[in-house]
């Protein structure tokens, strides 16, 4: 169902926010993506500190460990 298809960029969306405060947008229904718009005046270090906990969070969910691993328990 469409609902599916964006649950994991939902699941990112939530999980960058909670563990990072960032906030990303879901471009649409059913759509399996996350958009990333910056602040104009973004540094270096402001766009590596992104990734980080980017590549932190997307991390998490192939690991085993992301939210929906603690659902059954």
């Amino acid at each position: 169902s469409m609902s599916d298809v964006s649950a994991f960029a939902a699941a990112v969306n939530v999980a960058l926010y909670n563990q990072h405060h960032v906030v990303v947008q879901i471009p649409g229904v059913g759509v399996n993506a996350i958009k990333i718009l910056p602040p104009v005046i973004s540094t270096d270090e402001d766009i590596t500190w992104f990734l980080h906990a980017l590549d932190e969070t997307l991390s998490g969910f192939y690991a085993g460990t992301g939210p929906a691993m603690s659902l059954g328990k």
